[in-house]
């Protein structure tokens, strides 16, 4: 029992190491993200024990919709989910459980928004589903892209599932389209970061037009326990140019994740409905695409060894317990109250790493995003 307590402890603390003696670390490793990483609950980390929350869940997630019946029938009066990304790993078989959960009368409240949408049709051929689901083009790599997204193909489609004399229809968001990994820089035809674009600011203007156009019902963004280990360029490393042009091929990603939190609790003190969420540690996702030799070695790992290797990992569709959690039994009660700085993982909600919850930091990374994102936006709007 202690081998293998000594074994899994190492494996999860070897990439740490080794990152810190690989890259420049600063502000990233310190007393708090050791305390997140082993006394918050990150399933399935054995080791995760926090005083509030309890042991970390050794057993399956499992969200059941008949359970939470009631939310479903009551947020169906007005929404209608948006999630990007979600043509692979988890955010494929999340959004396969909500069609399910929305059943067959209601699943075309369920929108896909991905870049790739042949690739995705595809996908569903191969699952033998008689009526495809609404899917419409979004590249998070391209402003212009989001922006006509978010202004022009979301509304018209909302506008066709309008009845008459129903209330209006809103987005409940799922930011969920991610790159990790990036062996070299690559900017996008914005000048940006590819990673920062795709996870960070390609979502964030398409949450802010939302907003501006009142068609946001609430957000969810899918963060990661590796939030802790993440930076803003130029306000945690003042010698860095801002967010954007930052690239480190192992890190980058954690940044953006932070971001991602950093913006979701900023939207919550604003009076917006809105949380992270750590999925869990998914080898699946198809985030290791960039590394292929790393999803090889995943691939091999054998179907009957699931019981061991998931003491570390988890597959996507238990992941996707999570999401659904954060997006159906978080700001969802019938007193319309805002929960402040809301983080899931491990299907129940959890404190964040004390920098996601850095106001200044929030504060800073929401005036450099809208400055890159400011001509696309609606100065005569409100936030």
């Amino acid at each position: 029992m202690m081998s293998r307590r000594l074994f899994t402890l190492s494996v999860i603390l070897l990439p740490i190491l080794a990152a810190v003696l690989k890259f420049d670390l600063v502000g990233r490793i310190t007393i708090d993200t050791f305390l997140h990483f082993f006394l918050v609950p990150q399933h399935p980390n054995p080791f995760s024990i926090h005083p509030k929350s309890g042991p970390v869940t050794l057993f399956p997630l499992s969200w059941d919709a008949d359970e939470n019946r009631e939310i479903l029938e009551r947020d169906l009066k007005d929404a209608v989910y948006v999630i990007t990304g979600s043509s692979s790993g988890i955010g494929l078989a999340t959004a396969k459980r909500i069609e399910q959960a929305l059943g067959p009368k209601q699943k075309n409240r369920l929108i896909h928004a991905v870049r790739n949408v042949t690739k995705l049709k595809g996908l569903l051929h191969d699952d033998e589903i008689k009526e495809l689901p609404t899917i419409i083009p979004l590249d998070l790599s391209s402003l212009k892209s989001v922006h006509f997204f978010a202004t022009s193909l979301l509304p018209n489609v909302l506008r066709s599932f309008q009845v008459n004399d129903s209330p209006p229809l809103k987005v409940v968001l799922i930011n969920n389209a991610a790159q990790a990994f990036v062996p070299e820089l690559l900017l996008t035809e914005d000048g940006y970061e590819s990673q920062f674009q795709s996870n960070f600011l390609g979502h964030y203007l398409l949450t802010r037009i939302l907003i501006q156009s009142g068609l946001l019902k609430r957000v969810v963004h899918v963060s990661s326990c590796l939030h802790a280990t993440g930076v803003v360029p130029g306000y945690h490393i003042v010698n860095e140019s801002g967010p954007g042009t930052h690239f480190s091929s192992l890190m980058t990603y954690s940044d953006t994740k932070l971001m991602n939190s950093l913006f979701s609790n900023y939207l919550s003190k604003n009076n917006i409905k809105s949380v992270a969420v750590h999925p869990g540690v998914v080898p699946f996702s198809g985030l290791a695409r960039h590394r292929p030799n790393l999803e090889f070695a995943c691939s091999l790992l054998p179907k009957f060894l699931n019981r061991f290797y998931r003491i570390i990992y988890i597959a996507p569709d238990e992941a996707a317990n999570n999401l659904l959690y954060a997006t159906f039994n978080v700001n969802t009660d019938d007193s319309n109250q805002i929960e402040i700085n809301s983080y899931v993982s491990d299907m129940r909600r959890v404190p964040q790493a004390r920098k996601a919850l850095d106001t200044k930091a929030q504060k800073y990374l929401y005036e450099i995003a809208e400055m890159y994102v400011d001509k696309w936006l609606d100065h005569g709007a409100n936030m």
